[in-house]
Formats: structure tokens, sequence, C-alpha cells
């Protein structure tokens, strides 16, 4: 990965003269990049740069998912009001463009953040709001991973036979997303599952 985000910086640098759009998506990309490899400052820099030339540009649509990013970050940092202030303004972006599957993935970060806060039927509520939207939707990516976060608020509430029910339903979904060409939906017990940076 480390090698990918070495290729990707350098097109960074050559982007600079390129069309804005490019500029954008290289540096967006390498942010991605950066927040998997645990670089917050590093990720949080260059999707502020993204996110100034997507605005510039006049691009809704990737500015919503540049803002979701920026709140994964700060969930990451721990810094849970900035989070909710970045997701909710790329979700308001996602709603005006149509993106139900990004307003779907904010409403599975904003469970994240409920639950991060310990606010378990808050978070519940966000879970299964994304999850229908992306029931509609048909993504299995967009499904599995809500299903897999109810299940965790249910374990967490101690409702075992709940839980029990969700995960496998999720599981399967991760299948189908896997055979869809989604790797990022990670296996259930080590905490919210946030659908990766998009």
């Amino acid at each position: 990965m480390t090698v990918g985000r070495d290729r990707l910086g350098r097109a960074v640098a050559r982007a600079v003269e390129a069309k804005t759009e490019l500029q954008a998506r290289a540096m967006s990309s390498a942010g991605t990049l950066a927040n998997l490899q645990g670089d917050l400052k590093q990720a949080k820099d260059l999707f502020g740069s993204a996110l100034q030339l997507y605005e510039t540009a006049g691009d809704d649509r990737n500015a919503a998912i540049v803002l979701s990013n920026l709140g994964l970050v700060a969930i990451d940092e721990g810094k849970y009001d900035a989070a909710d202030q970045y997701i909710r303004s790329g979700q308001e972006l996602a709603r005006a463009v149509g993106d139900t599957r990004e307003v779907s993935r904010c409403l599975n970060l904003l469970g994240m953040i409920a639950f991060h806060r310990g606010d378990y039927d808050q978070a519940a509520a966000s879970y299964a709001e994304g999850l229908a939207l992306s029931r509609k939707s048909r993504d299995d990516y967009y499904i599995a991973s809500p299903l897999v976060n109810l299940a965790e608020v249910q374990q967490y509430r101690g409702d075992l036979s709940r839980a029990a029910r969700l995960y496998p339903r999720s599981a399967s979904a991760q299948r189908k997303a896997r055979r869809q060409g989604h790797d990022g939906v990670r296996r259930p017990g080590v905490g919210p599952n946030r659908a990766g940076t998009r």
C-alpha cells in the first residue's frame, strides 16, 4: 500500500497542472490511502484540498463524499462533534444531488458516532434508516455495513438472539459484495463498520 501511496503522491504532484477534477480525484484518492494507513493528518489535509477543488468546480456529489471522508478522519481522531458536522454537511449535499448511496453511508457514519458515544438507540435508528435506503438501491456493500453494525448494537444491548439473526444476514451481504468487487466490509466484532472511504 505504501508503494501505491507514493505513486499516487507523484500523480498528485503532476496533477497540479491538470484539470481541477483530476486534481481533486487524485487528492481524494491519496487521502483515502493515507487514512487507511493511519496517517490522519495527511488524510485530513488531502481531503481538505480535494474538498476545496470540488467546491470550486461546483461538484456537490464528490464534495459530499469528501465531507463524509473528513468525518471518518474526525471519528478516528475521536472528535465526534467535528465528525458529526462534516457528515451532516455531506449528507445534506448528497440528498440534494440524489446520491442515495452516500446518504446511506452518512447514516451509517452517524450511527457510528452515536455508538461511540454510547447512544445505542440513536445508533440503531441511524443504521436502520441507512439500511432501508441501501436495500432500495440493492447494493450489497451498503447493505452489509449497517447490518453488521445493527448486530453489534444488539450485542452491546445484550440482545444476543437478535444479534445472532443479524450477523448471518450481514455475512451473506458481505459475500455478495465481495463478488461485486467490494472488499472493504470488515468482519464483525471489531467495532462499528464504517463502510470505508469512497
